[in-house]
């Protein structure tokens, strides 16, 4: 769904050896293995859509550059607008990734309801803004079903709940390599959250090394 959105040097760290994960997690393949903690009123995307995205729907680390703020939110703002003043759609979802690089939920979401057809083709953008302005999805979550994915989405279906669910499968090894490759100022947002999400789940050791990528 959504594409490639002042940052000092920050290469990508290693994930220490204590930050992986031997389990085995499994994927939901019908009806029957749908597990209790994804009810109706949840507003969780549905059976048919549980198959993991594409790796690089939200791999937030590409959406931005080490540049300036300044320099790259100027001509992402002056885009979305072509010269008959008509809205660039493209454009509007690349100025929300812009925001959401930075670590900025509200403005994305003022970014994706420039018009209601922006918002309605980029529902995990809206849910990625919801986390980082309130520190959990509110209303309709299409990201949680995906904790278990390989890719980066492991880590905003974690975050998507303010109380996770029980039973509920994590790609722990998924969830920090994502969150190692995001940029500092978005890693040290996320990182205390993500530590108190992996102490819910009972894994001390992956809290702890959530905390460990910011220090």
């Amino acid at each position: 769904m959504g594409e490639a959105d002042v940052i000092p040097d920050t290469p990508s760290t290693e994930l220490p050896e204590t930050a992986q994960s031997t389990s085995q997690n499994l994927r939901i393949t019908s009806s029957m293995d749908l597990p209790s903690w994804i009810p109706n009123h949840l507003g969780v995307a549905p059976l048919s859509d549980m198959a993991c995205p594409d790796a690089d729907v939200l791999a937030l680390d590409t959406w931005g550059t080490e540049d300036e703020f300044s320099a790259q939110i100027g001509p992402a703002r002056t885009a979305i607008m072509n010269a008959r003043d008509q809205l660039n759609i493209n454009a509007a979802r690349t100025l929300a990734q812009l925001y959401l690089y930075f670590g900025f939920g509200a403005e994305a979401l003022d970014a994706l309801r420039l018009d209601p057809s922006v918002l309605e083709a980029n529902g995990y953008l809206a849910n990625v803004a919801s986390i980082l302005e309130f520190g959990a999805v509110n209303g309709n979550n299409m990201i949680g079903s995906y904790t278990d994915c390989k890719s980066d989405i492991a880590l905003w279906a974690m975050l998507s709940f303010r109380q996770l669910p029980q039973g509920i499968m994590i790609d722990t090894n998924a969830v920090l390599r994502a969150l190692n490759k995001l940029p500092k100022n978005l890693r040290s947002i996320i990182a205390p959250q993500l530590s108190e999400r992996f102490l819910q789940y009972g894994d001390q050791e992956a809290a702890a090394a959530s905390m460990r990528s910011i220090e």
